[in-house]
């Protein structure tokens, strides 16, 4: 647990945002899956609450009302294994005002389901820390070193085929859905450089489409 003291850093700070923020988009997604079909009335009824919750947090981001988010805060620092932070310290309303960004954008994202769009992507992402003095003076190579290495995906899947050949159409589907993920991702990557939110992005495009059930290439993917 953090000493009580201790500063939050940007990249802490940060760190508790963006896995809320996960966390939640997760949650939204189960329920979507699970929740079974709904009418016009009840679609416009969801868009309609998550669009309030929106003007208001965007109220309170605005206003500086970070009151309405402390208790929030406070148990978003204790899930992390920081002591609480005085309410009137400069780290404080620093992770108010990122919780309350954070919330805009599972709200925003929330109303787009809500009203059948599936393509809307989380724009608030946490960036890679890279020490001011360390990026300053250290040579581009010692930077470009941070960025993760190792077997590419599109060499995982080669071997991972050679290894579990099954019917021709059956893995032709597969690869198919491979490319697919490849594609929304960004293009191949090492397996180590894949996050949870380039699969949550595949898994809403999978959505969307509505081709192939999400359980039968996240087995795969599983396997790789």
């Amino acid at each position: 647990m953090k000493k009580s003291g201790e500063r939050l850093t940007k990249d802490q700070i940060e760190g508790l945002v963006h896995h809320w923020l996960e966390t939640e988009i997760d949650d939204l997604e189960d329920c979507l899956a699970v929740g079974g079909s709904v009418s016009d009335d009840q679609r416009e009824g969801e868009w309609l609450v998550y669009s309030n919750l929106f003007d208001k947090a965007s109220e309170a981001l605005i206003s500086r009302d970070f009151r309405k988010v402390e208790c929030e805060v406070d148990a978003l620092l204790a899930s992390g294994g920081f002591h609480a932070l005085d309410h009137d310290s400069a780290e404080f309303g620093r992770l108010c005002r990122k919780l309350l960004e954070a919330k805009q954008e599972y709200l925003r994202i929330a109303a787009d389901r809500a009203d059948g769009n599936y393509e809307t992507r989380p724009r608030f992402q946490r960036q890679a820390a890279i020490p001011a003095s360390t990026a300053a003076t250290a040579p581009m190579s010692a930077v470009a070193a941070t960025t993760p290495t190792g077997q590419m995906f599109s060499e995982a899947v080669k071997m991972y085929f050679k290894e579990n050949s099954r019917a021709k159409r059956t893995d032709s589907q597969v690869k198919a859905e491979l490319e697919r993920f490849v594609t929304c991702i960004g293009g191949d990557k090492p397996i180590r450089s894949i996050m949870k939110a380039d699969c949550r992005g595949y898994k809403e495009d999978m959505l969307h489409r509505r081709k192939i059930g999400p359980a039968t290439v996240i087995k795969h993917l599983s396997n790789l």
